[in-house]
């Protein structure tokens, strides 16, 4: 369609929407909405040999120092734009991310199962989540906090 200068497009008012979820700072606010939809990651399950083990726990780390570096970051860049609480997530996140039971139970299973860091760190906190679906509503808000350290 050709939208030239002699052209008129006409707009239909826009209807009320109501969106709910968990905001990023208290208030009410009016204008564009930046609506964050969580993509669904498919992990595949990959043996890897002998010789390969100490090469994936070693990819497993790396991963962990980028996922501080971008959690870290994204903390800095959101200061003075959302609430302390909200910021508080980070922190959260961040604690997850080197929590040492599940560090330690990661690098276990890549040695003993001999399968790829991703698929073993996916299956990992999926447990988590099990677990906290079968939880009272407090933890089940934590859901996606660990979805997105995962």
């Amino acid at each position: 369609m050709d939208l030239g200068k002699s052209s008129v497009i006409t707009e239909e008012p826009a209807s009320e929407v109501i969106i709910r979820g968990l905001p990023a700072a208290g208030g009410i606010a009016i204008g564009p909405a930046h609506i964050y939809t969580r993509e669904d990651v498919s992990v595949d399950e990959r043996s890897i040999t002998a010789e390969r083990v100490d090469e994936e726990v070693a990819l497993f780390h790396d991963a962990i120092s980028r996922a501080d570096r971008e959690l870290r970051d994204a903390k800095e860049h959101s200061q003075g734009k959302i609430n302390d609480e909200a910021a508080a997530i980070f922190d959260t996140q961040l604690e997850m991310l080197h929590d040492p039971e599940i560090v330690k139970s990661v690098e276990r299973r890549i040695r003993r199962e001999k399968k790829n860091a991703d698929f073993i760190i996916n299956e990992e906190f999926q447990k988590y989540i099990s677990l906290l679906i079968t939880a009272s509503d407090d933890f089940k808000d934590r859901i996606p906090d660990i979805e997105d350290v995962a």
